[in-house]
């Protein structure tokens, strides 16, 4: 009887928004005889399908219950709920057959019916700082502002719940809902599991390195510099205001030279050092702060014959 009434239903002149061709009615009418045939196979999805394919043909109220009546059987009352309401506002026509006004006032029954049977799911977390935002996803969909705090309605069964925290993902909950339940469900956070914000995050390698370069090119510099001093009073005693010299003042007039130039090389480097413990404190965000991320950060002394210098990895 079903068949005989849909069949006849789509004989009548098509939705105001077009007229469908002969060949589209023609399809639609074996489309919806498939359908039916699968419905008594106990074939669910393929009828679905079938029903869909007629409906996105003709888009009239019998093709519409068609459809909607077997994603309520399927389970799928969202998309059920949806296409009833639009089964339920068609256009009446004065001359529309009468199938159309049985299935509009159907639609208006199981739709009711449908909406009762909903249920929601409503997500609460523990555990999560104040000062810390979530964002919530169901499903692949992530739930903005306040509503990710409200009971969203779902279909029936189960539903994956993930929750991020500055888009890395915290937690994760597979929880299954019948239907006209209303359920809360807490996640709890494990604050471990958080990634460190801005306030949070370690002091770069490179601060502890630039500053140590610079404490130890201040040491050797003015080390250096005071036996600089030094060996040059010595030399002074055996030169003479003419500016001749004794064979013995070569040695601490060496040692002079050597150790200056030691200490100007040193206080360079530590001048270096401290702009790049500067540069890294004040610019670098901290981001790899363990320095598991960072190239390798090394530096050695530099010695040749009159002249000493430094090599570093940043």
């Amino acid at each position: 009887m079903a068949l005989l009434l849909s069949t006849a239903a789509l004989a009548q002149p098509a939705a105001p928004d077009g007229e469908p061709s002969a060949a589209d009615k023609e399809t639609a009418r074996s489309l919806v005889a498939t359908g039916h045939e699968h419905l008594e196979a106990g074939q669910l999805h393929e009828a679905l399908e079938a029903f869909q394919g007629a409906d996105d043909i003709m888009k009239l109220p019998t093709t519409g219950m068609l459809v909607a009546e077997t994603l309520v059987k399927l389970g799928r009352l969202l998309e059920a709920r949806e296409l009833l309401l639009r089964v339920e506002r068609f256009p009446r026509q004065a001359d529309e057959p009468e199938a159309f006004t049985r299935d509009r006032d159907k639609a208006i029954e199981l739709g009711a019916d449908v909406a009762e049977r909903i249920p929601s799911l409503q997500v609460a977390l523990s555990g999560l700082p104040p000062d810390r935002d979530a964002q919530v996803w169901v499903d692949g969909e992530e739930l903005k502002g306040t509503a990710a705090h409200m009971p969203r309605k779902v279909d029936p069964g189960p539903h994956e719940v993930i929750v991020r925290v500055d888009g890395k993902q915290v937690a994760q909950e597979t929880v299954t809902i019948v239907e006209r339940e209303n359920r809360v469900v807490t996640i709890p956070i494990d604050a471990s599991l958080l990634p460190q914000d801005d306030s949070e995050q370690g002091v770069s390698p490179l601060v502890w390195v630039g500053f140590g370069v610079a404490a130890g090119g201040l040491l050797i510099g003015t080390i250096n510099g005071a036996v600089a001093l030094a060996s040059a009073s010595e030399a002074k005693d055996y030169c003479q205001p003419d500016g001749t010299c004794t064979p013995e003042a070569q040695e601490p007039l060496d040692r002079t030279t050597v150790t200056a130039n030691v200490s100007t090389v040193s206080f360079i480097i530590g001048g270096l050092g401290a702009g790049l413990g500067l540069f890294a404190l004040f610019v670098l965000d901290g981001d790899d702060a363990d320095g598991s991320s960072q190239a390798p950060v090394a530096m050695r002394p530099l010695v040749g014959p009159g002249w000493l210098g430094a090599a570093g990895t940043f």
